[in-house]
């Protein structure tokens, strides 16, 4: 356990010392934060929640925050030549993914604090806006399915910094695999002869609308929580290939 603390360490310090980190954090709580006024202007007198317009302004720029804090994340220790130091050290490959994956996922999610506080900043803003109005349930499953949903789609850019050297390469393979996974479920709902049922479950999209209206199932959990150790698992064996070639 002290190997992945002080590996988490290492990454949370790189992702300080990062001024790229550092402007994507700006930007990403500047331009979530215009979508989301944004969309509470367009929606008034309309019944969408609050909750929901803040998901849906969230995972609009989440995509591109995660590419740029993750396409480092192993592409920068090939190419500076760390990662045979790291693969040397008494430490196992899966020390080395969760180690690594758990420094971003924190930075990510002190990231995210500020932005899941947006209804409550509009709040004392908006006087047409109260705290009875919001249905704080409906915020917790919103910030739930945001924990859920970066979790997942961080795992899925660990497995793609791990497939390339090259940083441009890494970070299109991973924005255009995380619209893929957040799309995926809603293309398999309009094509024909996919059970609705397969659909809804693999569905990221609807996991998103249901949770932001302060629904929260088990199953989307369970998804969520299993694809994550799933594509972590698969980082490690990928990082232990390398020891082999």
């Amino acid at each position: 356990m002290r190997q992945v603390i002080a590996i988490w360490r290492r990454e949370m310090t790189a992702c300080f010392l990062s001024p790229v980190a550092y402007v994507t954090l700006v930007a990403f709580l500047g331009v979530s934060g215009f979508t989301f006024w944004l969309a509470c202007f367009r929606n008034e007198g309309n019944p969408e929640p609050v909750s929901v317009l803040l998901c849906g302004s969230l995972m609009f720029w989440l995509p591109i925050m995660i590419t740029v804090v993750a396409m480092r994340l192993f592409v920068e220790e090939k190419r500076s030549g760390t990662i045979e130091t790291l693969l040397t050290a008494p430490v196992t490959e899966g020390q080395i993914v969760l180690g690594k994956y758990l420094g971003a996922f924190t930075f990510l999610l002190l990231a995210l604090v500020p932005a899941l506080a947006y209804p409550f900043v509009l709040e004392r803003l908006s006087p047409a806006l109260t705290l009875e109005n919001l249905d704080l349930g409906a915020l917790l499953g919103a910030s739930v399915v945001t924990v859920l949903v970066t979790g997942t789609f961080l795992a899925i850019a660990v497995v793609a910094s791990l497939t390339t050297r090259n940083q441009i390469v890494a970070a299109i393979c991973t924005f255009f695999m995380l619209w893929l996974a957040l799309l995926g479920g809603w293309l398999l709902g309009e094509s024909h002869g996919v059970p609705a049922v397969l659909a809804d479950g693999l569905s990221i999209t609807r996991h998103i609308d249901v949770f932001s209206r302060g629904t929260l199932e088990i199953r989307p959990i369970v998804f969520h929580v299993t694809l994550t150790g799933l594509l972590l698992f698969t980082a490690v064996r990928m990082l232990e290939s390398r020891r082999w070639k």
